[in-house]
C-alpha cells in the first residue's frame, strides 16, 4: 500500500506514515474532547441520551454507519 502511494504521490513512505500517524492522534483527540464534554455536561445534570452521543459519533465517522447500540459484536 505504502509503495503504490509513494510512488503515485511522489512522497516517501515515511511522510505519508506520518500523515496517517497525526490524522488518527487528531482524531483520537476530538474524540476525547467530546467524552471529556459529556462528561462535564453529565456532572452538571445534563445528560444527553445516548442515542444522541451514538449519533454525533456516527455523523463526525468516529463510529460505523451501521453501528448498533446494544449489540455486542465489535
Amino acid at each position: 500500500m505504502y509503495p503504490t502511494l509513494s510512488q503515485s504521490t511522489g512522497r516517501t513512505r515515511n511522510e505519508l506514515m506520518v500523515e496517517a500517524l497525526h490524522e488518527v492522534a487528531e482524531q483520537k483527540l476530538q474524540e476525547i474532547a467530546m467524552i471529556q464534554k459529556g462528561l462535564e455536561q453529565a456532572r452538571q445534570g445534563h445528560a444527553i441520551p445516548i442515542e444522541d452521543v451514538v449519533a454525533e459519533f456516527k455523523r463526525k465517522g468516529m463510529l460505523l454507519m451501521d453501528f448498533v447500540l446494544g449489540t455486542d459484536e465489535v
